[in-house]
């Protein structure tokens, strides 16, 4: 048998108190000079045993209840084992994608994950782990702890079936052993996650959500020339918005790092909005679009150039 929390077994040594209560009580019996009354001494011995049985009894039954009040609270149960001498092997997944910027109640979401992964504490010696960019299998937990925070955010993302076959490829190919893939992610990526092919049918695994506070994006579609003459071009730029946004945000307008234009986008009756800007220039033009977005960062700059 086995304890969810074993601590609380501590608890036990708690019951000896009051064994040493009943040993040393106080409390004695008090011989009391009387006249011949020994037709009385059968009586009186017999309640003296009784009594003393009927303590024995009680403070058991109390000691058994305080007993078994422990144990619940320890949560007892029962492994089998080959569950007990299963070898154990963990894969982690960490999505690492722009998506994870978003904001939870302790601050962006991959960075409170770094951290809650530094401080934990891992089941097994060596764990293999991947993100969006690269992935290491059989580090130590010293290893881990020390790569862990200097995870940073990646353009690429995997999808649940890439998820899946990278996980495979991380995990041995032993027999009887007990492969766990974690997956923490706030699962942007769209479609089902697949089921575990027949070579995966032992993989146990756990999908961990992270959840933002303030679900909203704008970002920049696309850029593109409306119009063109000899002395200006009408450059039109499409901005979506996404969830609860403010009406109006600024986009600004650079030639190689010079501001040239500024403008504020008008999102109270639409969510998606063209704004325009009339660019002078004749001898080339290295621009940037630059949206002044709070919550996500990617998707807020768009390079362009236009040839003289």
């Amino acid at each position: 048998m086995q304890f969810k929390h074993p601590e609380l077994l501590y608890a036990l040594f708690l019951l000896l108190i009051p064994i040493f209560i009943h040993l040393f009580q106080l409390r004695r019996f008090q011989k009391v000079a009387f006249t011949n009354v020994a037709f009385l001494k059968k009586v009186t011995l017999q309640t003296r045993k009784s009594s003393q049985l009927k303590k024995w009894l009680t403070l058991f039954i109390r000691l058994l209840a305080l007993t078994f009040i422990i144990l619940a609270f320890a949560q007892p149960f029962s492994a089998s084992k080959t569950a007990l001498n299963t070898d154990k092997e963990t894969v982690l997944y960490i999505d690492n994608s722009f998506s994870m910027q978003a904001k939870g109640n302790e601050g962006p979401l991959l960075h409170r994950a770094l951290q809650q992964l530094y401080i934990q504490k891992t089941e097994t010696d060596k764990i293999s782990w991947f993100t969006n960019d690269y992935a290491k299998k059989n580090v130590s937990n010293q290893d881990f702890k020390n790569d862990i925070l200097s995870v940073s955010y990646s353009q690429n993302q995997l999808s649940p079936n890439d998820i899946l076959l990278k996980a495979n490829q991380l995990f041995s190919n032993k027999k009887n052993t007990q492969k766990r893939l974690i997956i923490i992610s706030d699962f942007q990526a769209k479609g089902l996650f697949p089921i575990p092919d027949s070579n995966s049918e032992d993989i146990i695994i756990d999908a961990v959500q992270l959840k933002a506070n303030q679900l909203s994006n704008i970002n920049i579609d696309t850029a593109y020339i409306q119009k063109k003459n000899v002395s200006n071009t009408e450059l039109s730029i499409g901005v979506t918005a996404q969830g609860e946004v403010p009406e109006t945000l600024p986009i600004s307008l650079f030639n190689n790092n010079i501001l040239i234009a500024k403008t504020a986008i008008d999102f109270s009756e639409n969510k998606e909005v063209n704004v325009t800007f009339n660019i002078d220039e004749t001898s080339g033009f290295n621009g940037k679009l630059e949206l002044n977005e709070p919550n996500l960062l990617f998707d807020n700059t768009l390079f362009f150039n236009l040839n003289p």
